[in-house]
């Protein structure tokens, strides 16, 4: 009788099995099914936005006094979306002063502008943004300025990358003594001794205490690091550029006016550029990448120092460094 039993036990056991077994096979030729269908649908979406497509750009390229400049060469590349991807079509040619670019049936074009002895210039022109140059599905632009500059006497430069860190847990912190470009560690509540360095601080309120908002866990940090110059030498400081897309955009230090002993650099900024002077010498710098995790604060600080003893070359910070 308990044989029986079992056996029977065991065979509704396999049957639920197996129609559990069919249920999510159908379960996955269901999905499957409704994938393709969306799959077909975007092709077609995409298909119909790509033909009705078409990208018009046109202007002049000159150097960084205005004069045109010929034999440029232009790197294109189109792209138009294909599924879940994105399908590309690249050309290459030699251009005079004045050049003219057309193509259909794509909905972005990327262009590089390259010349022996200037720095590259790259442009994204779109039919899928929104632009005063588009209309019905066409982008058209005639008049584009594209200013090439020469990268001219490259200069001799010391590069640091050092990360500025504030240890919350450990109680411990960093600075960059300019004085031996290196950067050193101690304890947050000793005294930097150095005569001159860089270090991080942040925003506080008038008694002192660190001005904090929340992460995505809903724990305090600090809502804007500040980056503090100190030094005995009333001459250095900083010179801020905030408006500059790369070091390559800062190619000779100015020879005064370096008031700014601080830089305030709010959580998810941008980029900061800067200039600076370290007594006798002149450099250029960066603060990239803002932000507190795991009790650290921690902040990207990126200097390029002129080395040059020639006096007419020690302000001269010109780098192929993006």
């Amino acid at each position: 009788m308990l044989k029986k039993l079992l056996l029977f036990v065991f065979g509704i056991l396999l049957l639920e099995t197996t129609l559990f077994a069919l249920s999510d096979e159908e379960v996955k030729k269901s999905m499957m099914t409704r994938q393709e269908t969306r799959y077909k649908g975007l092709l077609g979406e995409q298909s119909l936005l790509s033909n009705s497509s078409s990208i018009y750009v046109s202007g002049i390229i000159v150097d960084d006094s205005g004069n045109p400049l010929n034999d440029v060469e232009l790197e294109l590349n189109f792209s138009r979306p294909k599924g879940w991807e994105s399908e590309d079509l690249t050309r290459k040619f030699i251009s005079n002063s004045k050049f003219f670019i057309t193509q259909a049936k794509y909905t972005g074009l990327t262009v590089y502008f390259r010349k022996k002895g200037y720095f590259e210039e790259r442009m994204f022109y779109s039919t899928r943004i929104s632009s005063k140059y588009l209309k019905n599905g066409i982008f058209s632009k005639t008049d584009e300025k594209i200013i090439l500059r020469e990268i001219g006497k490259l200069a001799k430069l010391k590069k640091v990358e050092k990360l500025l860190e504030y240890d919350w847990k450990n109680k411990r912190k960093t600075f960059f003594n300019m004085s031996t470009m290196t950067l050193e560690t101690l304890p947050v509540d000793d005294v930097i001794k150095a005569k001159k360095y860089i270090y991080l601080d942040f925003e506080r309120d008038k008694d002192g205490n660190v001005l904090t908002t929340k992460n995505y866990n809903n724990e305090p940090i600090p809502k804007a690091f500040i980056i503090r110059y100190v030094s005995d030498d009333k001459k250095d400081g900083f010179i801020v550029e905030r408006d500059k897309k790369d070091f390559s955009y800062l190619p000779e230090a100015p020879a005064v006016d370096y008031n700014q002993k601080e830089i305030i650099v709010p959580l998810k900024s941008q980029d900061i550029y800067f200039y600076y002077r370290n007594g006798d010498k002149y450099g250029k710098g960066a603060l990239l990448s803002p932000y507190t995790s795991y009790g650290k604060s921690r902040i990207w600080l990126h200097l390029f120092q002129n080395n040059e003893t020639a006096p007419k070359e020690k302000r001269n910070l010109r780098s192929t460094a993006y």
